[in-house]
């Protein structure tokens, strides 16, 4: 499986553009106490896509659950729609490549005074 972090090379990736997006934080755990809007990173199992016959090359898909939290849910969806059209933007250290960028839409949440938006977006990785 290819050695790329891709919660943190997407945290990283969304930082620099935390005033752009609108959001107050970006990390890989929600905490009660973060601040609105928030931009939660999950790394999901990576699957490998394809192999080369001689098996020394493999390309690797990396997926990672992202979740906007907002109080509104008007700013939640503006976000999530900032954070998709960052996500068209190649990765800094071009350790992955995008394959899939879907919209992010409403996802329920406990906390009924959050709203939530979010997407599972996908990468592939060389290894």
């Amino acid at each position: 499986m290819a050695d790329v972090d891709i919660e943190s090379e997407l945290v990283a990736h969304l930082k620099p553009v935390l005033d752009e997006l609108g959001a107050a934080g970006v990390g890989p755990e929600m905490r009660p106490d973060s601040p609105l809007p928030f931009i939660q990173v999950t790394a999901l199992p990576a699957t490998q896509e394809l192999q080369s016959w001689d098996g020394r090359l493999s390309l690797d898909r990396l997926d990672a659950d992202v979740d906007v939290y907002a109080a509104k849910k008007v700013t939640a969806r503006d976000v999530g729609q900032a954070v998709r059209a960052r996500l068209a933007v190649p990765l800094a250290s071009r350790a992955a490549t995008i394959s899939r960028r879907p919209a992010l839409t409403p996802r329920p949440d406990r906390n009924e005074n959050v709203r939530r938006y979010g997407a599972a977006v996908s990468f592939l990785a060389r290894s």
